[in-house]
């Protein structure tokens, strides 16, 4: 069994090996690498300041928290829900089309069950 420097030293190999796209910003970066960390003392949040250190992180420096938890602060982005239900066709549809989805009773055939009689 590894200890846990073992476990953290191979765990910092691997995220060493991150790839980040280039359009990634540093404050990003140490956002995503600190939450990956393995040792939950030293993980982003993980320590006695728990959310509060993940509030406080430059990543979120222009989210007010206070008016987000009154519920007060207007998101960045509304996402158009009618843009997620335009598709007219209906699931019994799709069920008998030329594409068919097959219903999970339809299988195995009943020519397989023969494989699987002492199941």
């Amino acid at each position: 069994m590894c200890s846990d420097f073992e476990i953290d030293e191979k765990y910092s190999k691997l995220l060493s090996e991150i790839y980040f796209p280039d359009f990634i910003d540093d404050v990003t970066r140490d956002f995503i690498t600190r939450l990956l960390a393995l040792n939950e003392k030293r993980r982003l949040g993980g320590g006695g300041r728990g959310a509060s250190e993940v509030k406080s992180h430059p990543y979120f420096r222009n989210i007010n928290w206070e008016l987000l938890e009154k519920r007060r602060l207007h998101p960045p982005y509304i996402p158009n829900i009618d843009e997620f239900n335009d598709n007219p066709r209906t699931l019994e549809e799709l069920l008998h089309s030329t594409n068919k989805l097959k219903l999970m009773s339809d299988y195995p055939p009943e020519e397989s069950q023969k494989y699987f009689s002492n199941w």
